[in-house]
C-alpha cells in the first residue's frame, strides 16, 4: 500500500506542480473517498472487537416537570466514553418508565440533559436505568457479522420493534441477535444488540471499513494507489482546464480519465480474484475469525 506522501509526490509530478499542496491533498482524499465508498475492496474487510456495557442503576435521579435536566444522587454518570459507546448512543429510563429517553448531553458525573423536557410529575428520588442502546463499530461503514460464541442473528429494527418494542429484555448474556442502527456522530455504523447487554462482554465484529481521511505523510491508502493517483490526476487537470480554459488541460484530463478506468478495471479484477481465492477453501469452524484477522491486520490500528 502506498503512503499519502507517495501518492502526493506522484500527483505533483504528473500534474506538473500546477496546484498548491493543499489542493492536491484535497483531490487525493476526494478520489480515495469516492472509490472506498463505491466498492467493497478486500482491503476494507476487517474484524474488530466491541464491548457490551451493563446498565448503570446505582443510586437515584431527580427529574423535574418541564425541565430537561436530570441529576443523580448517590450515583455517578459516565464521564469517559469509549469509541464504541459515545454519548449519543445512551438512553435513560426513569421511575420504571417503559419509554427510553434520548440524552442530549452528559454535563457532569451527576447531571445530564435530555433531548426533551421531562413531562411527567416531578420525581425527586426516582429509580432509573441508564444504558447504551446502540454499540458503535469504530471506522465501520457496514457490519456483516457479530459473534460471541456463535453468530448473532441479523434482523431489522422493525423486527425488534415487534418483538420487544420497549426493549424490556435485558438478559443479553450474550445477545442473540442484532440490528443495524444508523450512524453515530463520528460516522461509524451502529448496531443494536438484542436482548440488550447485561454484563461487560467482548463481541467480534466483521465489518467493511469506511473511508478514513489521509492526513499524515505516513498514512496508508486504503485501496490500490494506482486507482487513486490516476483519478486524482484526472481531477487536477480537469480543474486546471476549468480555471484556464486551456484545451491542453482538457486533453490531459481525458487521457488520465482513461488511465483511471483502465487501472480501476485491473484493480477490481485482482480484488475479486483475491476474494474468490480467500473464500474458496473449506471453512474451519472456530478459525474463520482468525483467518480474516490475519488477512485484514490488527483492528482499529489507525487512529487520527
Amino acid at each position: 500500500m502506498a503512503t499519502f506522501k507517495q501518492i502526493f509526490d506522484d500527483l505533483n509530478l504528473m500534474s506538473m506542480a500546477q496546484l498548491i499542496p493543499d489542493d492536491l491533498k484535497a483531490i487525493i482524499n476526494r478520489a480515495a473517498r469516492e472509490e472506498v465508498e463505491a466498492w467493497p475492496w478486500s482491503t476494507l474487510l476487517k474484524v474488530g472487537v466491541v464491548w457490551g456495557l451493563p446498565a448503570v442503576t446505582t443510586g437515584t435521579v431527580a427529574a423535574t416537570l418541564d425541565s430537561p435536566i436530570v441529576t443523580a444522587s448517590g450515583a455517578n454518570f459516565p464521564v469517559d466514553f469509549p469509541d464504541y459507546a459515545p454519548e449519543e448512543n445512551w438512553v435513560i429510563k426513569i421511575n420504571n418508565s417503559l419509554v427510553a429517553l434520548a440524552i442530549e448531553s452528559f454535563d457532569s458525573a451527576t447531571q445530564l440533559t435530555l433531548t426533551q423536557p421531562w413531562k411527567l410529575a416531578s420525581a425527586p428520588l426516582a429509580a432509573y436505568e441508564l444504558y447504551a442502546q446502540f454499540t458503535s463499530v469504530p471506522n465501520a461503514l457496514e457490519v456483516y457479522a457479530v459473534r460471541r460464541w456463535l453468530d448473532l442473528a441479523p434482523v431489522s429494527r422493525a423486527v425488534l420493534n415487534i418483538r420487544d418494542p420497549y426493549r424490556l429484555q435485558n438478559a443479553g448474556n450474550p445477545a442473540i441477535s442484532f440490528a443495524t442502527g444508523g450512524w453515530d456522530l463520528s460516522g461509524n455504523v451502529r448496531i443494536e444488540p438484542w436482548p440488550r447487554f447485561s454484563t461487560a462482554q467482548a463481541y467480534a465484529v466483521e465489518y467493511r471499513e469506511r473511508w478514513i481521511k489521509m492526513i499524515a505523510d505516513a498514512d496508508l491508502c486504503q485501496i490500490p494507489a494506482s486507482v487513486v493517483t490516476n483519478k486524482a490526476t484526472y481531477y487536477a487537470f480537469l480543474g486546471n482546464f476549468s480555471s484556464s480554459g486551456d484545451a491542453r488541460f482538457a486533453a490531459l484530463a481525458e487521457k488520465f480519465y482513461n488511465l483511471y478506468i483502465e487501472e480501476l478495471e485491473k484493480a477490481r479484477y485482482e480484488d475479486e480474484r483475491r476474494q474468490t481465492t480467500r473464500n474458496s477453501g473449506p471453512v474451519a469452524v472456530g478459525y474463520d475469525i482468525e483467518s480474516v484477522t490475519d488477512l485484514g491486520g490488527p483492528p482499529f490500528g489507525r487512529q487520527h
